[in-house]
């Protein structure tokens, strides 16, 4: 197990106060609990400070019940879109952000029901090998390349 107190000791109030060392550590914690258990145990932060570390510290999920023909938007600072249509669809248009948040790289697509004529977009980046289909119970994953403005599949 890391030791979050020593990692934690060595950061001085002035790396906190932007808090980048601060994410860039607790980013990665999985556990929501263990997270919260590290800041009350070892910090005082600022209401700024803890609302940072609140976003980037669990996966924003975005669950939407699309009808055949509709375009979804995935809203800013999501990284997990869920489709739940209540049957499969003919089409669906998906668009994705072109300047995606610092801390949501990694973007999850993932569908409950068949989607036969898939696109996606992401308005002025580019999609790399974005679906054209999905199955049932299907899902991917995208990873922003900020320098190429670009969403690489991998997954």
């Amino acid at each position: 197990m890391t030791d979050f107190s020593a990692m934690l000791s060595n950061l001085s109030d002035q790396k906190l106060v932007h808090g980048r060392h601060l994410k860039r550590i607790l980013g990665k914690v999985q556990d929501a609990d263990l997270l919260d258990a590290i800041l009350s145990e070892y910090l005082t932060l600022s209401a700024a400070q803890t609302a940072a570390v609140n976003y980037t510290k669990l996966d924003v999920e975005q669950i939407e019940v699309p009808t055949s023909g509709a375009t979804v938007s995935m809203a800013a600072g999501t990284s997990v879109l869920i489709l739940n249509p209540a049957a499969a669809l003919a089409a669906l248009t998906i668009n994705l952000s072109d300047a995606p948040t610092h801390s949501k790289r990694t973007i999850e697509l993932l569908s409950t029901r068949a989607i036969t004529s898939l696109t996606m977009a992401a308005g002025s980046a580019t999609v790399r090998a974005p679906l054209t289909t999905i199955a049932a119970n299907g899902f991917a994953r995208w990873r922003w390349v900020a320098s190429d403005t670009t969403w690489l599949r991998c997954g």
